[in-house]
């Protein structure tokens, strides 16, 4: 059973220069226990998708259409406060930046605690307790005395960590980490992926991780969807896609990434840059950049078809095995 399922979402925004379409007819489904990753480059609409699932689009910003059910409600129906109940007691959400996420000026406990006074209505007491237990869940070493700390006595790994505690303080169903490893080494990054998967496994919890990275995707999700323009381009197992990429955008992405090309061989570029989200794109919004594009996908937009495996592609060419 699908415990996410977002189906034609579009948010505006409207800016001075004109209308912004960030998210333009998104799709999306997640089961329960599964693990789903966002991929795409900067821009793309990750996430203001995200963020529309938790309600948090600000003006200019509009949700203009479409549906987002958890566990079969329709999150866009839902009272303020309704969905002040979502936030962290069914959903949680790990921001990309904790130093700027973090309250400066409070010490990471009453931060965590905070968040749980306001979805367990418990006492100042017990959510201290539990706010230091979420913090030894992470892997906050002298958790009870560190929960008096300010956010800047700790490390980026060590921040990341208690943004995750407060996220799942409150033992959400489904978890989104928003670039949960940028600027991290690559030691701590292997430690936070890691630490995802074991509350996962502890919490039964689903999780949905919006990266750059494909390597990230490859160690973490089980499924994957690929963001370009504010559209879906390929979605499916994620294991199918990286190892056999269907969509150009896809294919492209994959080779420009190290580790995903074969040993010796020189990474690829994408040519150009992506499109103005204010302008009215005509057919396909990759095919100024495709690099099989024929002449009809600039006059035509594809239809998202599912190929043999499961996958969904949204072209019309590679969909229909033509190329």
């Amino acid at each position: 059973m699908s415990l996410l399922h977002i189906n034609g979402l579009q948010v505006h925004f409207q800016t001075e220069a004109g209308l912004v379409r960030a998210v333009d007819g998104v799709d999306l489904e997640l089961e329960s226990g599964r693990t789903l990753g966002i991929v795409g480059e900067s821009g793309c609409g990750k996430s203001v998708t995200m963020l529309s699932v938790m309600r948090l689009i600000q003006p200019p910003g509009r949700i203009m259409a479409g549906s987002i059910l958890f566990e079969g409600r329709d999150l866009l129906a839902l009272s303020r406060e309704e969905m002040r109940q979502v936030r962290g007691g069914g959903i949680g959400m790990v921001f990309q930046d904790p130093m700027t996420s973090l309250n400066p000026v409070l010490s990471v406990g009453e931060q965590i605690a905070e968040a749980i006074e306001i979805h367990k209505r418990t006492s100042r007491r017990r959510a201290w307790s539990m706010a230091v237990e979420a913090m030894e869940r992470v892997s906050i070493p002298d958790a009870a005395d560190r929960a008096g700390d300010y956010p800047h006595q700790f490390s980026g790994g060590m921040r990341q960590r208690i943004m995750i505690a407060m996220a799942i303080a409150c033992k959400p169903r489904l978890l989104i980490a928003d670039e949960p490893t940028t600027a991290l080494d690559v030691t701590v990054q292997a430690q936070i992926l890691n630490l995802l998967r074991d509350l996962q496994a502890e919490n039964k919890m689903s999780i949905i991780v919006i990266t750059h990275d494909l390597r990230v995707a490859a160690q973490l999700c089980h499924d994957l969807a690929v963001f370009y323009a504010g559209r879906v381009m390929e979605r499916g197992n994620a294991e199918q896609i990286l190892s056999n990429p269907g969509h150009p955008y896809t294919i492209a992405l994959r080779n420009s990434i190290p580790g995903f090309s074969s040993s010796g061989e020189r990474l690829q570029t994408i040519g150009g840059n992506p499109p103005n989200l204010i302008d009215k794109i005509s057919g396909c919004v990759f095919h100024p950049r495709c690099p099989t594009a024929h002449s009809s996908c600039s006059d035509l937009s594809p239809v998202e078809r599912f190929v043999s495996d499961g996958r969904s592609l949204a072209c019309d060419y590679h969909a229909l095995g033509e190329m």
